[in-house]
C-alpha cells in the first residue's frame, strides 16, 4: 500500500481538527497507522489479529466468538498478561522464548526472541454489550471461554476481571451472570452493594415524566403497511404546518403550545427523522419504493418538498451502516427548518426503514419518532427496538398491528395491560454453564488453550507442537487438570483428569505424525468430533447434508423442463 492512498474507514475524520484520516504504512515498525492529513496526529488503531497480538492496544473491540482463538493461537497470552519482552527491532511484543516473526504470518522475518520477563498485568475490565443474546448453547459455550480468559488473568496478574454487562432485560439477570461469568452481580441503577449511604454509594438522577409515549392502532380498511406510510405523511404535514405557524405568527404559536420560538424549533427538529420498524426485509424495501406515491406526491403539492430515506437491513454492510449513521448525525448541521417554507424544491427528511438490525448498535439521539409495522415476535426484541427512540428527548411510538393476525389482535385488545407489565413479560435468559453437551464440545478447546497459553506461560516457552507436549512432566499435567477445573468452576458430569489423560495419550502415543506436527491437528485426526478445537462459538451442532436421490432428481428435472 502506498502512503496516503487509502482513507480510513474506522476513523474517517480526525477527532481534533475534523480533517480526513488516511492509512500510512509504518515500514520501520511493520504496522499500519492512521494519520490526519491536516494536523499530522497519529492514531494507533490496529485491525489485523497479528498487529493486535504484537502491539497489545489499550482496549480491544471484538466479537465474543473471537476469543475462541485462545485454543489455537499461542500469542493470545500476550493480551492476557503473559511473559515476554519488546522486540529490540521495534516490532512490538514477543512471548517468552518465542520468535518475533518468521515470515509465515507477517510479510517479514525477524529472528529476535522474547525474554522470559514478567509482563504488565492482563486486562482489568470486560464490557459486554447485548448480554441478553448470550443464551442457550451459544451462551454455555461463551461461558467456558469467559472462564479460560478469567483463569489466565488470575494466573498472570493475581486478580480477576471486573465485568460491566449491558442487557435489554433484567429478569433473571443474576442467574444469567452467575452462569455466564460464575460471579455475583448487582444492577445499576440500583442500591449500592455495600448498602445505602455507604461512601461507595453511587448517586443517580431520576428524570420525571415519560420517556416514551406509545400508541397502538389497528387499520380497518387497509393493511398496516399502508397505515405506516400514511403515518409518515401525516407526521410531515403536521410538522410543515407547525413550522409555517411558528415562522409566520410566533405569538399564536406561543399561545397555542406555551413555547418560545427557539423551544418550538427545537421540538420540531426532534421529530424530523422518523424510524420505521419492520418484521420482514421486503416490507422495509417497499416503504422506500412506495414513498413517492403515498408521501412525496402530497408533500410536493403542499410544500414543494419530498423525503428520501435509507433502508437498513441485514443486507447493509458495516460501511454502509456507518454512512447512514453519519448522515443522521450530520442531518441538522446545515438544516434550518424555516427553509421548508421557501419555494425552492428541497429535501424534507431522511427517514430510516429498518428491520431488527437497527436494534443493535444504532444509538442516535436524533431518532425520536418510531412506527412499528406489526408487533415484534418476542417481548425482548420489542423492548430492544423501543430503546432506539427517546434516548435523550421524549420519544413517540406508534404501533400498527396486523389486522388479520390472532396474536396481534390479542395484544391490541390488551394493549395497556401488556405495556404496564412489559418488563415482567420478558422470559429469563436460558443458559446453563455446565450443560453436558456444551462441556463435551469445549473440553478439547479448553485443553488446547490451557497448554498453548497457560502452560506455555508457566514454563516460559511456547508449547504447541506434538514434541513439546511429549516433554511435559507430571507436574505440568497436574497443573492443567486444576486449571481446567477452575475454568469450568462447577462440578462436572465428566472426569476432567480422565479426559485429559485420553487426549494426552492421543498425542504422545501417536505414530503417524512427526514431533513437529501442530498438536491440535493431531487430536483432530482422531475422528471424534469432540476432539476438534473450535474456530468460533456458533454453529457447533453436527452438520448434515440433504441431497436428492437419483430417481427424485430425474423427476424434478422433468418438472422444470430440463
Amino acid at each position: 500500500m502506498e502512503d496516503g492512498d487509502e482513507q480510513s474507514f474506522v476513523l474517517p475524520n480526525c477527532p481534533f481538527c475534523s480533517s480526513n484520516v488516511y492509512l500510512e504504512n509504518d515500514e520501520e515498525h511493520k504496522r499500519i497507522i492512521h494519520v490526519c492529513e491536516e494536523c499530522g496526529r497519529e492514531y494507533k488503531i490496529y485491525l489485523s489479529d497479528r498487529e493486535i497480538y504484537r502491539w497489545r492496544p489499550s482496549f480491544i473491540v471484538s466479537t465474543v466468538d473471537k476469543w475462541a482463538a485462545i485454543s489455537m493461537q499461542r500469542r493470545m497470552r500476550n493480551l492476557l498478561g503473559g511473559k515476554g519482552s519488546k522486540c529490540p527491532e521495534g516490532h512490538g511484543f514477543i512471548p517468552s522464548e518465542d520468535m518475533c516473526e518468521d515470515g509465515r504470518d507477517e510479510d517479514f522475518d525477524c529472528g529476535q526472541e522474547g525474554l522470559p520477563k514478567e509482563s504488565v498485568d492482563g486486562p482489568r475490565l470486560s464490557i459486554q454489550d447485548e448480554m441478553h443474546l448470550l443464551k442457550e448453547g451459544f451462551g454455555s459455550i461463551s461461558s467456558h471461554f469467559e472462564g479460560i480468559i478469567e483463569e489466565m488473568v488470575k494466573k498472570t496478574s493475581d486478580r480477576g476481571l471486573k465485568h460491566i454487562s449491558l442487557s435489554a432485560t433484567l429478569r433473571g439477570i443474576k442467574s444469567q451472570v452467575r452462569e455466564l461469568y460464575n460471579k455475583d452481580s448487582f444492577v445499576i441503577p440500583g442500591d449500592c452493594p455495600e448498602g445505602k449511604g455507604d461512601e461507595l454509594d453511587l448517586f443517580y438522577r431520576k428524570l420525571e415524566g415519560p420517556h416514551r409515549i406509545i400508541y397502538g392502532g389497528m387499520p380497518n380498511l387497509r393493511d398496516n403497511h399502508y397505515a405506516s406510510l400514511r403515518t409518515l405523511l401525516h407526521q410531515f404535514e403536521f410538522l410543515y404546518e407547525q413550522q409555517k405557524l411558528l415562522s409566520e405568527d410566533p405569538n399564536q404559536f406561543r399561545e397555542k403550545y406555551s413555547l418560545s420560538k427557539d423551544e418550538g424549533e427545537e421540538l420540531i427538529n426532534n421529530f424530523f427523522l422518523p424510524l420505521t420498524y419492520h418484521l420482514k426485509k421486503q416490507d422495509a424495501y417497499d416503504m422506500n419504493r412506495l414513498k413517492g406515491a403515498v408521501i412525496n406526491d402530497r408533500l410536493e403539492e403542499k410544500s414543494n418538498s419530498k423525503i428520501h430515506g435509507e433502508v437498513v437491513t441485514g443486507d447493509c454492510s458495516l460501511y454502509k451502516l456507518r454512512e447512514i449513521i453519519e448522515m443522521i448525525e450530520n442531518f441538522f448541521d446545515d438544516f434550518d427548518s424555516s427553509n421548508l417554507l421557501s419555494e425552492n424544491e428541497k429535501s424534507f427528511s431522511e427517514p430510516l426503514y429498518a428491520t431488527s438490525v437497527v436494534s443493535h448498535g444504532v444509538d442516535l439521539d436524533q431518532l425520536n419518532f418510531m412506527v412499528f409495522q406489526g408487533l415484534p415476535y418476542s417481548t425482548s426484541e420489542y423492548i430492544q427496538a423501543l430503546s432506539r427512540v427517546g434516548r435523550k428527548n421524549l420519544g413517540v411510538v406508534l404501533l400498527w398491528f396486523y389486522p388479520t393476525r390472532v396474536r396481534d389482535d390479542s395484544f391490541y385488545r390488551n394493549f395497556k395491560r401488556y405495556h404496564d407489565s412489559l418488563d415482567h413479560e420478558v422470559r429469563p435468559v436460558p443458559i446453563k454453564r455446565c450443560a453436558r453437551l456444551a462441556t463435551k464440545q469445549t473440553l478439547t478447546s479448553i485443553f488446547c488453550g490451557g497448554i498453548i497459553n497457560y502452560l506455555s506461560n508457566e514454563n516460559g516457552k511456547p508449547i504447541y507442537k506434538k514434541g513439546d507436549v511429549k516433554k511435559l512432566e507430571d507436574n505440568d499435567w497436574d497443573k492443567l487438570v486444576e486449571f481446567i477445573k477452575n475454568v469450568y468452576g462447577r462440578e462436572l458430569e465428566i472426569n476432567v483428569a480422565d479426559e485429559i489423560q485420553e487426549r494426552k495419550n492421543q498425542i504422545t502415543e501417536d505414530k503417524d505424525f512427526s514431533d513437529g506436527r501442530y498438536f491440535p491437528r493431531v487430536l483432530a485426526e482422531n475422528g471424534d468430533r469432540y476432539y476438534q478445537t473450535q474456530t468460533g462459538m456458533r454453529g457447533i451442532q453436527k452438520k448434515f447434508v440433504l441431497e436428492l436421490s437419483d430417481p427424485n432428481e430425474d423427476i424434478i428435472r422433468k418438472w422444470i423442463g430440463e
